[in-house]
């Protein structure tokens, strides 16, 4: 009995660890697009071009940023090079962080805030795939 409640808890964190780590993948990709968008002048366009410019631009940094890092850990941990994981980060993340500079003003606060809370997460993220690999 104790056995199989020891096995579940064991499954259960091992979701509970996917959904996390798909939850930073939309994080870091919201970052980076919203993060490079607000650095840019694409909210003085004409509305349909500041809409398609911004979604276009937005996904496509998120998808190099989540492309870098999966062929990255792949190159260095030789990792399993995973597409979900890009493509959440590119249209999950980058879809949400167009949305949001079309939505809000990103002020400095809101830029620093994400790259620190982005890396932190993926440190973390990265420590204890280190200390997994060492046991």
């Amino acid at each position: 009995m104790l056995q199989k409640l020891e096995e579940n808890k064991r499954e259960i964190m091992k979701i509970a660890n996917q959904k996390f780590r798909a939850l930073i993948h939309v994080l870091v990709g919201l970052t980076v697009s919203l993060d490079l968008l607000s650095l840019t002048d694409f909210k003085t366009y004409d509305t349909a071009e500041k809409i398609f410019i911004s979604v276009f631009v937005g996904i496509l940094s998120a998808f190099g940023a989540g492309f870098s890092w999966e062929w990255l850990c792949g190159v260095i941990w030789q990792n399993k090079f995973d597409w979900k994981d890009i493509f959440a980060t590119a249209c999950v993340g980058g879809s949400i962080g167009s949305v949001l500079y079309l939505t809000i003003v990103v002020t400095p606060f809101i830029f620093w805030s994400l790259i620190a809370v982005s890396v932190a997460f993926i440190v973390n993220d990265l420590v204890s795939y280190l200390r997994s690999r060492n046991q």
